[in-house]
């Protein structure tokens, strides 16, 4: 009897919360005024392609910083941002802080291609500190520096695993980077 009951307060707790964050969306979508929004250690997780959908969407959103840091964002759900990033290349978005997340190396795939791909878009700075980028991924975005690629202008990948060797790589990389 307790399993049915433990089972039944989830579900009222589940329906509570999708409402909540339905509302949130809904909010942001009719929302023409707002700049910035900071929404950290939220538990977003798939949610936050919602989030970033509802901004996207709406042609007169003026948000162009979004901090979900702390979300349990992982590559999947970012690689799902920068799909909506190229889809409406129109939104202001520029400034995206996802640290302390679950993005990885594939996750340095998806910005890759992103950059590859995407024939304009406003995002100029990602934060990524503290996440689960190792020397893959490093050698990755080392590649998308190397081929002048890269789309962001400002990327913070401090507190990553990435190794000392790869990060001198990136460094000298760097040195000679143009953008």
């Amino acid at each position: 009897n307790f399993d049915r009951t433990s089972s039944k307060l989830e579900d009222i707790i589940n329906q509570e919360y999708d409402l909540k964050s339905n509302f949130i969306f809904k909010g942001l979508y009719l929302n023409n005024s707002l700049k910035e929004i900071t929404l950290i250690n939220m538990d977003l997780g798939s949610n936050s392609v919602l989030l970033i959908e509802s901004i996207c969407k709406n042609p007169k959103s003026q948000i162009s910083l979004l901090n979900l840091g702390k979300n349990l964002i992982n590559s999947t759900h970012f690689k799902a941002f920068l799909d909506l990033f190229t889809t409406y290349s129109k939104n202001k978005i520029d400034y995206l802080i996802l640290n302390y997340n679950e993005i990885d190396d594939l996750g340095m795939f998806h910005l890759y291609q992103f950059s590859e791909n995407c024939q304009s878009t406003n995002l100029r700075f990602l934060d990524i500190t503290d996440n689960n980028i190792g020397d893959f991924g490093a050698q990755i975005i080392t590649n998308s520096l190397n081929s002048m690629i890269l789309k962001v202008n400002n990327l913070n990948l401090s507190n990553n695993k990435i190794s000392s060797k790869h990060i001198s790589e990136i460094g000298s990389t760097l040195i000679n980077y143009n953008n």
